[in-house]
């Protein structure tokens, strides 16, 4: 009870008190994937500021189906 009331991040809190048999090991693990999650929005959502994106005409030119051959 004491870990689980520990625990600043709320989502995982709830996480934790879903757990029907709760140990330490996954405790810990759990709380350990949560942090890795939180590194990794972290980087990919400060890394650099969004691109522009151009819009493109996606039309095809046509192109004319080729004819067979009747011998």
């Amino acid at each position: 009870d004491r870990l689980v009331l520990g625990i600043c991040d709320e989502t995982v809190r709830l996480r934790l008190l879903r757990e029907r048999a709760l140990t330490l090991a996954s405790a810990i693990e759990i709380c350990r994937a949560a942090e890795l999650t939180d590194m990794g929005l972290k980087a990919i959502s400060h890394d650099k500021p969004p691109e522009t994106v151009y819009a493109t005409d996606s039309r095809r030119p046509w192109i004319e189906p080729r004819q067979t051959r009747h011998d």
